[in-house]
């Protein structure tokens, strides 16, 4: 009976992610070039890009089903780099007589390149039962650049009516109003 993993999912996230890619989330997991710390990481960029923050465990384990799913498929897509990178590292040595090959495992990446695709179609067909639920990550002031009207293009002088605005020109993002500051309406 092989080893038990020293590694125990943290969450409902974690646990989904593993059940997704088994053996290269406790490789990832044991590994020191990546470990608990890595993925911890890789976890913050998801419920980031999917919450616009970190949840704790309590919010987590309150979590609609079809939402903790949809946030271990995103984390296990996000393993599968790394995983690349570790299995291609992993040396397989096979000696007939006096001879050595030397490969690494290609079925493994080849595996996890499958993975990729096959997540990324489970994450679209989860996307429409999950955005009623999630609520819309809110961007923060100045996230994006403002550009100003680009004009006709494709008339002479099209290029005159491009522009980016004077940033000193633009309302300041964070500073209170000037009737804040000064009491007056």
């Amino acid at each position: 009976m092989p080893d038990e993993p020293e590694y125990t999912p943290a969450d409902e996230i974690e646990a989904g992610a593993r059940d997704e890619l088994p053996e290269t989330f406790d490789a990832l997991v044991d590994s020191p070039h990546f470990g608990p710390e890595g993925l911890a990481r890789r976890k913050s960029l998801v419920m980031a890009r999917i919450w616009g923050r970190e949840l704790d465990e309590t919010e987590i384990e309150g979590l609609d089903v079809r939402v903790q799913a949809y946030a271990s498929k995103h984390l296990a897509r996000q393993l599968i780099g790394p995983g690349i990178d570790y299995w291609a590292a992993q040396v397989l040595s096979q000696s007939a007589g006096t001879t050595e090959q030397v490969s690494y495992d290609a079925q493994r990446i080849q595996a996890l390149k499958d993975a990729d695709k096959r997540l990324a179609a489970e994450i679209a067909e989860l996307l429409g039962d999950v955005e009623a639920i999630l609520p819309p990550v809110k961007l923060t002031p100045g996230a994006a650049p403002i550009v100003g009207q680009a004009g006709k293009l494709g008339t002479v002088g099209a290029l005159d009516g491009m522009y980016t605005p004077d940033p000193f020109d633009l309302p300041p993002v964070y500073a209170p109003t000037e009737t804040e500051t000064t009491g007056t309406a």
